[in-house]
């Protein structure tokens, strides 16, 4: 009997939806006692804010992306509008190997920060690689509070040179103290390799509101590795509650992999890319 064959990235994005449906049936309810402070500047009503306060955050990253040196300047800017919903936009600005790149994203979400986040995101990113690409996405995004536990997917449609199609992007991060996060990711991307992504976060001064932070993944052969320092403006708070009660992580890491990549895999003339092998072949 003959099967229906499915797309090539719905296959893909079909692993990325499995990957969160496995870690939310395994995960614990939610701690009444996760100890999130209050906050001292708009305490939420009913016990719901999606934003404790109007905030910012302004980091500096740089490293190795596929052999490539990076090197970024991404700042993100939060506003509560209303107390069950806010809205953030994201900025990013530097180079990727030598030519320079800009993106800038936003998200509207609804939040319980005892319960998790739900919400939209669009982004758009332009970098001067092989003469210049552009690429976009929108997406639905969400997140989920599991005490010490936050799992996040992300997952839509992307646009632009980079490659078209359905992407996806699910994570898990843990807050081994208030104040330092471990996570590890896993995303899919038209034109690239599927990437399994790490990371780690430790602030270092609450009432500075500075932290120090690390990202990595692999994607087949290529790898990333980029570092950082991260100032959050604002009252006083750990870093988890920073991260549940203010801004939502940007996702800018699927725009340098995905120029990246396109990079990577640039293909010569009467050549084309080809999904499924992951590799060029030649046209007719």
């Amino acid at each position: 009997m003959m099967g229906v064959a499915m797309p090539h990235e719905a296959r893909r994005l079909l692993v990325t939806a499995s990957f969160i449906a496995i870690i939310v049936a395994s995960a614990p309810a939610p701690a009444a006692d996760l100890d999130l402070e209050p906050s001292p500047v708009l305490p939420p009503a009913n016990g719901v804010a999606a934003v404790s306060a109007p905030n910012g955050k302004f980091d500096l990253r740089g490293g190795v992306i596929d052999g490539q040196g990076a090197g970024f300047a991404v700042g993100s800017y939060s506003l509560p509008v209303g107390n069950p919903v806010g809205v953030q936009f994201d900025a990013l600005g530097g180079a990727l190997g030598d030519a320079f790149a800009v993106a800038f994203g936003g998200h509207g979400f609804w939040r319980d920060p005892q319960v998790g986040l739900l919400g939209a995101y669009g982004d758009i990113g332009y970098s001067g690689q092989q003469g210049g690409v552009t690429v976009g996405r929108a997406a639905g995004e969400g997140e989920y509070y599991a005490g010490p536990v936050t799992i996040s997917g992300l997952a839509g449609y992307q646009y632009g040179g980079a490659g078209t199609g359905l992407f996806g992007k699910a994570g898990v991060s843990y807050y081994a103290t208030p104040d330092f996060k471990l996570d590890v990711g896993y995303s899919v991307q038209p034109l690239i390799a599927d990437r399994v992504t790490f990371g780690a976060e430790a602030m270092v001064a609450e009432k500075s509101g500075f932290s120090l932070f690390g990202q990595g993944g692999v994607a087949g052969s290529d790898w990333s590795a980029l570092v950082g320092i991260r100032f959050y403006s604002g009252p006083s708070k750990s870093l988890i509650d920073r991260q549940r009660r203010d801004d939502p992580s940007d996702h800018f890491d699927l725009f340098n992999d995905a120029v990246s990549g396109f990079v990577s895999h640039a293909c010569p003339a009467n050549w084309a890319w080809d999904p499924d092998l992951m590799e060029c072949e030649e046209i007719g």
